[in-house]
């Protein structure tokens, strides 16, 4: 059996359909021995093989029928192979885009062996490094330095492969040039180098020399940049490193397309090209198709460009809307998981009421039963005693309604929290839609037109309509930022409440709408997330009564967060209103802001006269 299996794993670097063969034969054989460690094994090797042809869907199968064979394995071997092959789903769930399913299991493999005897220090550090590229593909380029720094200093303490340290070390280098840290970049370059070197492995100089050409691209010294990547072309194309070769390729057209040479980095954009489609690198097709497509324009091959254009724009709405549809599965996913937690506890509440009731008529048949058999005793003790039980019984029924009472008010308040927070998951999924899809396509047909109108003569009719829609364009991006930003503002979600409420003031009073002033004090620190959206959200709320109704020169908002407290006023010097009034306390504006604050458990003070302005106050505790 462990000759099939390694004969399997060996031929499925150059036939998979033959390795495929030896791998059945050793699962079967496998079965008819109950061997659950070589029946796994056959099945993870089946994995890797389709892994190879970039068949995903097949390679997760395999590698999860794996599973339920390892954990048969109750040995020490079996648990670690579990978590071996749960890197490898991580792995595959990475290439899939499934970002929160590849970080899972590699977490679960980190735990495992943070949490353990074992002192497989290679897993434990090739973990933190794909966590790392899990949290690089999804931008967030500072906890990606912190998980490959992490690897780094498993390897500090563990000494093992030196291969593994060049790797990281680069992987440390690319974080700090996503972050554009360029001193620290060129630090960890440095160091990197001293590792390559000692090892002198043309993959690894390949990979430092396309990430010195990047890095040299970054920061404009183009000629250094292109002598880089070269040289790491040059190690790339004699061991058909078809991805880093591809990389290259388009590094090389970036240095020569930024210098003006334009005929030249077509030269390098389209073999690259041809490389990125056959690996179905459909991110890097779709910059070359549009470096290309403006290439062909600069050296006024108009009719190249337009192709390229139109091929660039076919690819962009496709992975523009698959894009959509995976943050619209994602966001399904959490919504119907929330929705299930949130109807698992108000199902726990409809029990507790119904227990509640339930003993609640128990107790009061037994004080029945009791007072019956006390009147057959004697007339004077049931007397004394019937009315003594009478004053229990009428205590614990109205301890039982208060508790029933207090139950249905936590379920409406799960419902309204509930309600509350997917509205603003969706405000925040539809901000993010308008600004990167929709804003950039208008910003896109901008250009284009821009562009045309500087390199095509028109007539001047044919001008001024040009500029029409040029400014009509600039006018609708406008537009479709502010309503971007006021559906979920990014300095609110990146900076904290106190920079976005700064912003969202200094708007209202650059418009000359409203003169409005703002005062914090003690938002240093930041609050968790919910909370800061919904007094954001009391703020808008509040600010937006009194430009529409109140006829105020000018407003104050002020907040303050003392300990665990916080108090938020909004002043104006409008008109005022009447208090008494059913149709001005009964507003669906207030009646928002009431809502919100009830989901903060805090209480709400308006005081107001006509002709007297309006003062609102929201208090309550932090969470």
């Amino acid at each position: 059996m462990e000759i099939l299996l390694q004969l399997g794993w060996d031929v499925s670097f150059f036939n998979t359909d033959s390795a495929r063969i030896y791998l059945r034969e050793c699962i079967d054989l496998a079965k008819k021995n109950a061997d659950n460690l070589n029946i796994g094994s056959g099945y993870a090797y089946m994995g890797s093989s389709y892994f190879r042809e970039d068949k995903f869907d097949s390679a997760q199968h395999y590698y999860r029928i794996a599973e339920t064979y390892f954990l048969k394995d109750t040995t020490v071997e079996g648990k670690e192979n579990v978590i071996v092959n749960r890197m490898s789903m991580g792995t595959v769930a990475l290439q899939q885009n499934k970002y929160e399913e590849a970080l899972g299991y590699y977490f679960n493999v980190i735990d495992y062996f943070e949490n353990s005897s074992s002192e497989d220090w290679p897993n434990l550090l090739t973990a933190y490094a794909n966590v790392g590229l899990v949290y690089n593909d999804m931008k967030q380029f500072d906890k990606a330095l912190e998980y490959h720094t992490k690897g780094l200093e498993i390897f500090q303490q563990h000494p093992m492969d030196l291969k593994k340290k060049a790797q990281l070390q680069m992987f440390v280098a690319l974080d700090f040039l996503n972050l554009r840290q360029y001193k620290s970049s060129l630090i960890a370059l440095d160091s990197a180098a001293l590792t390559v070197q000692k090892l002198n492995l043309p993959y690894l100089y390949s990979s430092f020399y396309a990430l010195k050409g990047r890095y040299f691209n970054e920061i404009q010294r183009y000629k250094e940049a292109i002598a880089a990547s070269k040289k790491a072309l040059g190690y790339a194309q004699p061991i058909h490193n078809g991805f880093e070769e591809g990389n290259i390729l388009f590094q090389l057209g970036k240095s020569y397309f930024s210098l003006g040479d334009y005929k030249q980095s077509l030269q390098y954009f389209g073999p690259g090209l041809s490389i990125h489609r056959k690996l179905h690198d459909k991110t890097r097709e779709r910059a070359s198709l549009n470096y290309i497509a403006q290439a062909y324009y600069q050296t006024k091959d108009y009719q190249k460009a337009s192709e390229y254009f139109d091929a660039y724009g076919r690819l962009s709405d496709s992975l523009h809307q698959s894009d959509i549809q995976l943050k619209i599965n994602a966001i399904e996913n959490k919504y119907q998981a929330k929705q299930k937690q949130d109807a698992i506890l108000v199902l726990k509440k409809n029990n507790q009421i119904q227990q509640l009731a339930l003993h609640k008529k128990e107790n009061q048949i037994f004080f029945a039963v009791v007072g019956s058999l006390l009147l057959l005793v004697t007339g004077l003790l049931l007397y004394r005693n019937l009315r003594n039980k009478h004053r229990l019984l009428k205590k614990t029924e109205q301890l039982y309604e208060q508790q029933i009472i207090q139950l249905e008010k936590e379920r409406q308040l799960i419902a309204a929290q509930s309600l509350m927070k997917g509205q603003e998951e969706e405000r925040s999924r539809l901000a993010k839609d308008l600004h990167d899809g929709v804003g950039g396509l208008l910003s896109g047909v901008k250009l284009s037109l821009s562009n045309m109108k500087g390199n095509v003569f028109l007539s001047e009719d044919n001008a001024a309509a040009v500029n029409t829609i040029i400014s009509q364009l600039d006018n609708s991006i406008g537009e479709l930022r502010r309503v971007s930003h006021n559906m979920m503002p990014e300095a609110l979600i990146r900076y904290g409440l106190k920079e976005a409420l700064e912003n969202y003031c200094e708007s209202i009073d650059q418009s000359g709408k409203l003169n409005v002033r703002l005062q914090t004090y003690g938002l240093d620190q930041r609050m968790v997330q919910d909370t800061e959206i919904i007094l954001y959200r009391i703020v808008q709320e509040l600010l937006n009564n009194v430009i529409k109704h109140a006829e105020a020169r000018q407003a104050l908002v002020q907040l303050i967060k003392e300990a665990d407290k916080f108090t938020l006023t909004v002043e104006d010097d409008g008109k005022g209103f009447d208090l008494n009034s059913h149709t001005d306390i009964n507003g669906a504006g207030l009646q928002n802001i009431k809502a919100r604050a009830g989901y903060l458990n805090s209480t709400v003070d308006i005081r107001t006269r006509p002709g007297e302005g309006t003062s609102v106050t929201v208090e309550g505790v932090i969470n």
